[in-house]
């Protein structure tokens, strides 16, 4: 992030934050109020408008509409307009005279009319405005210098606007315009305020306004407006304030003030109508990212308070007040911005529901999920503190319509287990203990509630774990059939069957198989040509059909296939090459295949099956070169099958979650 955030409420309960990326242009992120909770935000996204000069500061009329608004590089004040159905644009230049001296602080204050103030480069006050939405007036200089920090307006409603800003002496000062009046000349309200240490921050209270300051010692100071001006008021803080205050109208005469205490952490104040209470640092726990910058809160209607930080690590982190709950509730951050140190893992849930699993440049396990209407997330506090070493993945299996488990090898090498169950979470919990585990863990469904989990351990052997219940788990058992020269990887066909492939230290193709009744057999050598470049990945289309894919050691794409479950035909080449990583396929439905890998000119490619009497041509495309839908990858693909449609995820090379979909055609939604 190349700037503070800023949050704006446009409709209901729709929250939208901008602010400026570390590419210079402007960013935002949106929640979706129809979702679960809280929790829901779709992706961040880069506008493409830009470049911006200064933070974005966002309005918003209602109905859906919002302005947001900046100083441009060139000094001038610049806009982007949003319109439902319509979509942005922008940017749009309102001044061609380069005097801006400080950010833009726009205020709506009743129909279609809205006014943007800044500080001059002459140190007066100046402004923009629009009575309709559409058509800017100005720009105007009010004079009323000189300013002695950035102006700050509030509206009480009805056209009326009051603008604050700290006078040179570094007593509170404002102008006040009021509807069918006009603006009157500039007042001191040093007899109700004191030397400011920081800039006024107005917030209007069902009609009076209280102005809040950080004091030069430290403390918060406020003078308040209803009908006539009182203070100031102070309060002693138990930490003293690292940063401005920032208010906000919650409805129902509560008020509430923000700010970051000088040990770290999120303080505010609260007042019902019946008195002040707090201070309190009860918004977010110790365990959430703490704040580097002024948190900024908003309120889209009685009883709910959403507030916005940027963490240490430079991302946009988040907790809520109401929604039904009774205290604050964490959202964790909020923006994917090189958050990835692993690849992704994506899991189907049932329904339209997907999510994709990774582990953390914070070590943390993270997930973004999509419910068919975008993207919520991404989010590291959901589903525990989960620690992943450097290196391990977490790998999720869905048992059950709704369910999730996900494993990992933690740092201690060990097997950890996190499940999400709705509405929330179970874990982490260590299923293993003794550090066994010299790869990551991979989960198989096979029918019922049973889920085996594969590892090589740390003698060569292949060894499992499992429930078939969903709550008690046996093991670990060493199966033997080492030693294993890559992870396993299992395939199920659902009733209970398990076929485990891994590359031998001998770089040829071996495997060991459950049937339920008869038990494990194994190991088994598949191939005898020592070609195998890459893990082994098999696939279950249908039927007694399972497919094993493999880059060749002529780095073309390599497979062996059965149709009965017993009789193994290949190995053969597809192929296709060369491969710049592993080919991870997916189950497309009616026995059809499609095969994902990372080419060597870094892009995404495809290969893809057809049975006879399902396509027009039956058999293999094919390489088919996807670039034009997915950029450069950072990762090896991972696929899933959502319901018939095909989303392949990877982290992009700055660390991003990126993902691209077949849904009768591909499109690439980005990020």
């Amino acid at each position: 992030m190349g700037s503070d955030a800023y949050p704006v409420a446009s409709r209901g309960q729709n929250i939208e934050v901008f602010w400026k990326g570390a590419d210079g242009n402007l960013w935002d992120v949106a929640n979706n109020p129809g979702g679960y909770g809280a929790a829901t935000w779709f992706a961040a996204q880069d506008l493409g408008i830009g470049p911006l000069g200064s933070a974005p500061h966002p309005v918003s009329p209602g109905n859906g509409l919002i302005d947001v608004f900046w100083e441009g590089a060139d000094a001038n004040l610049q806009l982007a307009a949003y319109t439902p159905g319509v979509g942005w644009a922008g940017p749009i230049p309102l001044t061609t005279t380069a005097n801006m001296a400080s950010d833009p602080d726009p205020v709506y204050s009743g129909g279609q009319t809205i006014d943007v103030f800044w500080k001059g480069a002459d140190g007066d006050l100046w402004h923009v405005w629009t009575t309709d939405g559409a058509t800017w007036d100005g720009p105007q200089s009010l004079g009323a210098g000189p300013l002695g920090s950035e102006p700050h307006p509030v509206s009480t409603g009805n056209g009326d606007i009051d603008v604050f800003w700290q006078a040179p002496a570094g007593t509170l000062a404002e102008a006040q315009y009021v509807s069918g009046a006009g603006w009157t000349s500039a007042e001191s309200l040093a007899a109700y305020s004191r030397v400011m240490g920081s800039d006024p921050s107005p917030v209007d209270d069902d009609g009076t306004i209280q102005v809040f300051w950080q004091g030069t010692d430290g403390n918060l100071w406020f003078a308040s407006y209803d009908g006539a001006w009182s203070g100031p008021a102070g309060f002693a803080l138990p930490s003293g304030m690292a940063s401005d205050p920032s208010p906000v109208y919650s409805g129902e005469q509560t008020v509430d003030v923000f700010w970051e205490g000088s040990n770290g952490a999120l303080w505010h104040l609260w007042n019902t109508g019946t008195g002040w209470q707090g201070p309190a640092s009860d918004v977010v726990s110790p365990a959430y990212p703490q704040p580097t910058n002024e948190p900024r809160p908003v309120s889209p209607g009685p009883g709910v308070i959403y507030l916005f930080w940027t963490g240490a690590d430079g991302n946009l982190a988040g907790s809520v007040y109401g929604l039904g709950w009774l205290n604050w509730q964490g959202l964790g951050e909020l923006t994917s911005l090189a958050t990835m140190a692993s690849e992704p893992y994506p899991v189907y849930s049932g329904g339209q529901t997907v999510d994709a699993f990774w582990a953390g440049t914070n070590g943390q396990l993270w997930h973004q999920w999509g419910q068919g209407s975008g993207f919520f997330g991404p989010a590291d506090d959901f589903y525990g503190s989960v620690t992943v070493p450097t290196g391990s993945a977490p790998h999720p299996v869905s048992p059950a319509t709704g369910s999730i488990d996900v494993f990992s090898r933690g740092t201690d090498n060990n097997l950890w287990l996190t499940t999400a169950t709705s509405p929330c979470c179970v874990g982490p919990e260590s299923l293993t203990t003794g550090g066994g585990l010299a790869s990551d863990p991979y989960p198989v469904y096979s029918g019922g509630q049973t889920v085996d989990v594969f590892w090589k351990g740390i003698n060569g052997d292949l060894w499992h774990l499992w429930t078939i219940n969903g709550t008690s788990w046996s093991g670990p058992q060493d199966l033997g059939d080492g030693p294993l020269g890559s992870a396993p990887h299992p395939v199920s066909n659902g009733s209970g069957t398990i076929d485990v492939f891994w590359r031998g230290t001998d770089n040829n193709l071996w495997s060991a198989s459950y049937v339920p009744g008869t038990g494990w057999a194994g190991p088994q050598q598949l191939t005898t040509s020592a070609g195998l470049a890459s893990d082994p990945f098999p696939v279950y289309s249908g039927g007694n059909t399972v497919d094993v894919f493999w880059e060749g050691t002529d780095g073309n794409l390599w497979h062996l296939w059965t149709i009965d479950g017993t009789t193994w035909n290949g190995p053969q080449s597809l192929g296709d090459g060369p491969l710049g990583s592993a080919p991870h396929p997916v189950a497309a439905g009616n026995g059809a295949v499609d095969v994902f890998w990372k080419g060597t000119d870094g892009h995404l490619w495809e290969a893809a099956y057809q049975p006879v009497g399902t396509a027009p041509v039956p058999g293999w495309s094919g390489a088919i070169g996807l670039a034009a839908y997915s950029g450069v990858l950072g990762s090896e693909p991972q696929p899933v099958n959502v319901g018939g449609t095909i989303d392949v995820f990877w982290a992009d090379p700055d660390g991003n979650l990126r993902y691209a979909l077949n849904d009768n055609g591909w499109i690439s939604p980005g990020a």
